[in-house]
């Protein structure tokens, strides 16, 4: 008898086992599927708002969505080659720029938890290759916005960053700020 009752208890906890299991994995499934249906809706509004700048200039201007961990795309243009990086910002937290290879996020301005923004290294360090008659740029543009852009001009000075201003060769831009101001970029 006492044989049975283990096994029973056993079985049970078998079950709630695998229960809890499955529970943890379709939260999971759904999680990722949401993260990855976002990201996409990311890339096509992008895409739509950069296919603009082609249509302004069908004849010179093409875009070009690459892999590379570089850079996202490449959007050119009769004088100039833009290699364009997005970089997500779900929560529309504010963005320091604390040196030109790292960048923070913060959901406020006390926000002591570090969060740096992946990849941004990878395009600040690349150089472009060199084509002939075309000037070279690199973009960074921030989905959806950004409470505020900052960066750091020395250790107790902070001054906001717009589209015109110069990051070791770069721009930076928010999606928000290129649907309502187009000549945001200058192309």
């Amino acid at each position: 008898m006492f044989l049975s009752e283990i096994s029973a208890l056993h079985v049970f906890i078998i079950h709630i086992t695998v229960l809890v299991l499955l529970v943890l994995a379709l939260i999971f499934f759904v999680i990722k599927g949401i993260l990855v249906k976002r990201k996409k809706k990311m890339f096509q509004a992008i895409e739509g708002l950069l296919n603009e700048y082609v249509k302004a200039d069908p004849l010179y201007a093409k875009l070009d969505r690459v892999n590379m961990p570089e850079y996202d795309y490449i959007l050119t243009t009769r004088e100039l080659k833009l290699y364009i990086m997005v970089i997500p910002n779900f929560t529309c937290g504010e963005i320091c720029i604390n040196s030109p290879t790292k960048w923070q996020f913060r959901r406020t301005y006390k926000d002591d938890i570090v969060r740096f923004v992946p990849r941004v290294d990878k395009l600040m360090r690349f150089d472009p290759p060199y084509e002939a008659g075309l000037r070279s740029k690199r973009l960074y543009i921030i989905y959806p916005n950004s409470k505020s852009l900052l960066r750091y001009i020395n250790e107790c000075e902070m001054e906001f960053v717009r589209p015109e201003t110069d990051l070791n060769g770069t721009s930076v831009v928010t999606y928000q700020e290129l649907l309502e101001h187009r000549d945001s970029i200058e192309l």
